[in-house]
């Protein structure tokens, strides 16, 4: 009878409550057949009943639709561990799951939170607004919600990945596509809502893509992550303020995103960074490989590609580096200087800003100033970067590449700053004053962009930055390797002694390499050559030349082929054989395919009198016909060569004059001799001076 009754419980209760008795393991199947319906249900269980060792994975096919009856439906409050993690995600291939909003019933709704969850992982689940709520008033406010419930427990841990939020909401509140902010004021340093991880996840039609925010200095996050997501509708503007907000957090990473069109009924923002945690935390913050463009401000607002305020903590690290920004644009259309465009805004702070391989491009034909860099306060390292200024609008705005407000630049080199020239008030900086050409910002402190130029760029397009036609292999955008920045936008290596500036580096065409290394050495009588090369392009050959200290004339000794087109180190060696006492010079021409060299420097061999009596092996040995017999004396003295038989007769001699010291080589040819030489075994001897010494040969015939 208890078993009969307890079927009875089990039937009323349903399949899908069956495992309400027990912590969720395993893999679970959401869908008809399987261990739940719905993903609300599997949800509803999951709270209730939590989470068991080895952690839970709920599966769902591939096409599969829900709609959420209510907000509650896709509210997650269970929470997993690292040993015990929580994922839902796509099962096989084809069209990802699909949630559908609820019917709105006011402000701040949902389609997905995680309230003080950890280490919930959202993969391949895309969520969307119900065609239903057709008025504002009754549409979602965020797609993902993601908070604490109190003071001490955050959501932390967690993953939202592979997935698109698409949202509809129109007006000017917080329509946000992922919106992590605590509801309760965290307990001090408390690090709530850190570690989490937003990646390839694709957002559009909202006020802000993501949002990620501490309440106070005090109550701020760590270690987010946003990465590979794409903000905004690629033909049209539908996102409505700004791709990346970040307030109150540290260690972050933000990179490989795509943040486009954007045209805001205020100021517009690429990446918007503002409001440091507590001043005694010092932080690491990565910006990088973020392609940026179409950021657009309504009328009398500026805009901004990346902004970066408030970094107030000394010895925090703001790295920004292989970004690509290009049209930041505004509404206006009088004259409106004091509105601002600007690529990249330091704004404020006293930590340290390192400004490398960026790409920013501003060619806007509106009315306000423009300024692809702006430093407003900070310590300043800027190298590698191509920073572009073409806009040609009303004469009383003013045109800058690079601006100081404030702050130091501890040091910038390497870069290529370009402004257009044509009309009045363009300037390549403002260092104090403004700075008309390169040649003034350069005379504005000590060592200041000695190595940088100002040069026209071509690029694929104005949204797509990197570098086509003359400005592929142009030496002019050759830069300088920077340790630890050794990769482009793309993840290509970069060259190892001569990248490319800006975020794109052409790996199909590197620029000509300069040696990485050339050197010489000597060996008695013989000055040997080395050199090395990091890469070569279309290169055919090196011929070695030489002249002396006397004779200022440069003389053709030889040559060695080289490697064609290398992305690796190549190594080459040169002897100049029998090299007589004196100074000498020698360099290297470079020869390409199509027929255009350079030369390398040019290096010193100071080739010093020997400072003993030596008779050296000849060689060949043996040898027919030809062989050469090497010796060094140290002072001026008669020399005598001469070469014998095996038995001791004189054959011939081969030297009986004055020398001065030095290096001396003699050729003998066997059949110089009269008759010639038999095969056999012949003895050659030296007499300089009180010194003398003999050496055997053997002939072979």
């Amino acid at each position: 009878m208890k078993s009969f009754i307890f079927i009875l419980i089990i039937s009323f209760l349903g399949y899908n409550n069956i495992y309400s008795f027990l912590s969720l393991t395993g893999v679970k199947i959401i869908g008809s057949g399987g261990d739940y319906l719905t993903i609300a249900s599997a949800i509803n269980s999951l709270n209730a009943n939590g989470v068991g060792s080895g952690g839970v994975t709920f599966n769902i096919s591939a096409g599969y639709t829900e709609t959420f009856a209510s907000t509650s439906a896709g509210l997650i409050t269970a929470t997993g561990t690292a040993l015990n993690p929580i994922i839902f995600k796509k099962a096989g291939s084809g069209n990802n799951p699909i949630i559908t909003a609820p019917t709105g019933i006011g402000s701040n709704d949902y389609i997905l939170k995680l309230s003080s969850c950890d280490y919930i992982t959202w993969d391949g689940i895309d969520l969307k607004e119900n065609s239903s709520n057709t008025t504002d008033g009754k549409k979602m406010e965020y797609g993902i919600r993601i908070t604490n419930s109190s003071a001490t427990d955050g959501a932390q841990n967690n993953t939202i990945k592979n997935c698109s939020i698409i949202l509809e909401k129109t007006n000017n509140n917080n329509v946000v596509g992922i919106y992590q902010l605590c509801e309760t004021n965290p307990t001090n340093n408390t690090y709530e809502n850190s570690y989490n991880i937003f990646s390839n996840i694709y957002i559009e039609n909202v006020k802000s893509g993501i949002i990620l925010g501490g309440l106070s200095a005090d109550g701020y996050f760590q270690g987010c992550q946003i990465k590979n997501c794409t903000i905004g509708l690629e033909a049209a503007d539908n996102i409505r303020e700004c791709g990346i907000k970040i307030s109150y957090g540290g260690n972050l990473t933000i990179s490989d995103n795509i943040i486009r069109n954007i045209s805001s009924i205020a100021n517009a923002y690429g990446i918007y960074i503002d409001s440091s945690p507590i001043i005694s935390f010092t932080y690491t913050n990565n910006i990088f490989n973020n392609k940026i463009y179409n950021i657009k401000s309504a009328v009398n607002n500026s805009s901004f590609g990346i902004f970066l305020s408030n970094n107030s903590n000394a010895g925090t690290t703001i790295n920004v580096y292989n970004n690509m920004i290009s049209n930041i644009s505004c509404a206006n259309t009088t004259v409106t200087p004091t509105i601002l465009l600007r690529g990249i805004y330091l704004f404020s702070g006293s930590c340290n800003y390192y400004i490398y391989h960026n790409t920013i491009v501003i060619n806007s034909n509106e009315f306000p100033s423009s300024i692809p860099l702006h430093l407003v306060v900070g310590n300043f390292y800027i190298k590698n970067n191509l920073i572009v200024n073409t806009s040609s609008y009303g004469a009383t705005s003013k045109r800058f590449c690079i601006y100081l407000t404030g702050g130091t630049i501890q040091s910038s080199d390497y870069n290529d700053f370009y402004i257009n020239t044509s009309g009045t008030n363009n300037f390549v900086g403002f260092y104090s004053t403004a700075k008309t050409t390169l040649a003034d910002w350069k005379s504005s402190a000590a060592n200041l962009d000695i190595n940088s130029v100002s040069t026209t760029v071509t690029f694929v397009n104005n949204t797509d930055l990197h570098l086509s036609d003359a400005s592929i292999g142009n030496e002019l955008l050759a830069g300088t390797p920077i340790t630890n920045f050794m990769t482009d936008i793309d993840g290509e290596l970069r060259n190892s002694t001569k990248p490319y500036l800006g975020a794109d580096e052409n790996t199909t065409t590197p620029l000509p390499v300069e040696l990485s290394s050339f050197n010489a050495t000597t060996n008695n009588n013989s000055v040997i050559l080395n050199w090395q090369t990091a890469t070569e392009l279309n290169s055919v050959k090196f011929e070695i030349e030489r002249k002396t200290k006397e004779n200022n004339i440069w003389k053709y000794i030889g040559e060695i082929n080289s490697h064609g087109t290398s992305f690796k180190i190549n190594n080459y060696t040169y002897n100049d054989y029998n090299v007589n006492t004196g100074i000498y010079y020698y360099r290297l021409k470079h020869i390409n395919n199509n027929g255009s060299y350079e030369y390398s420097e040019e290096i010193l061999v100071n080739m010093e009198h020997p400072k003993s009596f030596c008779l050296y092996q000849n060689y060949p040995n043996p040898f027919n016909p030809n062989t050469n017999i090497s010796f060094t004396i140290p002072i001026t003295c008669k020399v005598n060569i001469s070469l014998y038989s095996i038995n001791g007769e004189l054959v011939t001699t081969f030297l009986n004059t004055e020398k001065e010291a030095g290096y001396y080589t003699i050729n003998f040819d066997v059949n110089s001799i009269n008759g010639g030489l038999s095969s056999g075994v012949y003895f050659y001897r030296i007499t300089a001076g009180s010194f003398s010494d003999t050496k055997k040969m053997i002939i072979l015939r």
